[in-house]
């Protein structure tokens, strides 16, 4: 692998051994894993346990759409 050194505003030089594509790919699923987990639990706490969606469905569609958002934002 290769070392890359940075060297900081405060002149201190930082090295550190760049990841293999391989780390890269496998660190790129775990993100998106974590995307989609919350995105899961996100509907089902909010949308299925507090019931928001019965209070969203009478709503225009830009409100909707500021409320899915929202709670989407993160991702």
């Amino acid at each position: 692998m290769a070392q890359l050194q940075i060297n900081t505003t405060q002149n201190v030089n930082i090295n550190f051994t760049a990841a293999s594509v391989g780390e890269r790919l496998l660190a790129y699923l775990v993100d998106w894993v974590i995307k989609i987990a919350y995105i899961i639990v996100t509907y089902q706490i909010v949308f299925n346990l507090l019931k928001v969606e019965e209070l969203v469905f009478g709503m225009d569609r830009w409100s909707q759409a500021a409320i899915y958002v929202s709670f989407y934002l993160p991702v």
